[in-house]
């Protein structure tokens, strides 16, 4: 049981979500991530995460990911698992206020047999205190 939720947490979608829109900004991305134990049985695991996003206003950023997986051991192939429509509701510019802050939603539809829809959203907080910045994300659903 310890590997299959080991398995599942190893996604390529490491990106740090930050509460800011750049409008016109268009952004194409590929992250990636790829598994190698040694062992047969539990080698050459991919993930990757294809992204196009585009800033329509200063307070509204929406995207489309594309996510592909292959499972790790011998036979499996790299497949389609999701698309994820995601949105970016920012309050006010950076630096306006005393807390940076955005709502994030995102919509995931299953591509596989039995796969599963998702609905995750949730507040993007950023706060520099001194030299340092603190990006927290809280996700529901």
């Amino acid at each position: 049981m310890a590997t299959l939720l080991f398995a599942s947490a190893a996604r390529a979608d490491f990106k740090v979500k930050l509460p800011e829109v750049n409008p016109g900004e268009f952004e194409l991305e590929t992250v990636g991530s790829y598994g190698r134990s040694g062992n047969p049985l539990t080698d050459n695991e991919k993930s990757f995460v294809h992204q196009l996003e585009y800033g329509f206003s200063n307070f509204w950023k929406s995207g489309l990911e594309f996510e592909t997986d292959r499972a790790a051991g011998p036979g499996n192939h790299l497949q389609f698992d999701a698309l994820t429509w995601e949105n970016w509701f920012v309050m006010g510019e950076p630096g306006q206020y005393w807390l940076d802050a955005a709502l994030f939603a995102v919509y995931s539809r299953g591509m596989l047999n039995g796969s599963p829809d998702g609905v995750k959203f949730g507040p993007l907080l950023r706060k520099q205190i001194g030299p340092t910045i603190n990006t927290v994300k809280s996700f529901f659903g």
